[in-house]
């Protein structure tokens, strides 16, 4: 027997998992790069106009800065970037391609579905979007009709068995 048999398969591009009311989508890859050290800098050369989006915020454009921390953020953009990695000046660049996966949650039972994969309080806010869920590393962020999950590739096969198990929520998600 294979060792790997009892896995799910990951999502591809464009697949989905209907749970109640709520959809979880495989999206379209982004250009994506870590960014660390002076955050305003990294932005303003590398996606002039690009915004800094936290817990559950929406970004204004297709670049916008997913924070982390206050040092560190993943920068998102339709098209990639041009400088290489290393320092530049007073930040550094990584390129992030392949280490997200996002995964959009969408429909009113969009909430319930998360809620069950983390403890953090989704109607808080928090200037950093970063999450634990399903026990990985995660960022979440708004997005028309409920939300971009941007997991770690490395949890991919986790977090899709672990919404081919969720439950849906019927009814108001406890703010508390």
């Amino acid at each position: 027997m294979d060792e790997r048999a009892w896995i799910d398969e990951a999502l591809t591009v464009g697949a989905g998992i209907e749970i109640g009311a709520c959809r979880v989508t495989r999206q379209r890859p982004h250009h994506a790069a870590f960014i660390s050290g002076d955050l305003d800098a990294a932005v303003a050369r590398l996606a002039p106009g690009a915004n800094a989006v936290g817990l559950c915020d929406f970004p204004r454009s297709d670049a916008y800065a997913i924070r982390i921390s206050r040092d560190q953020a993943l920068l998102v953009t339709a098209s990639p970037l041009e400088p290489s990695a290393g320092w530049h000046g007073s930040f550094a660049l990584s390129p992030a391609d392949d280490r997200f996966i996002p995964l959009g949650v969408t429909g009113p039972g969009a909430r319930g579905v998360l809620a069950q994969g983390t403890s953090a309080d989704l109607g808080q806010g928090s200037p950093s979007a970063a999450i634990f869920f399903c026990g990985g590393h995660a960022l979440l962020i708004g997005a028309e009709n409920g939300y971009t999950l941007w997991i770690e590739a490395a949890y991919r096969y986790a977090v899709t068995t672990f919404l081919r198990s969720a439950q849906p929520i019927e009814g108001p998600v406890s703010e508390a």
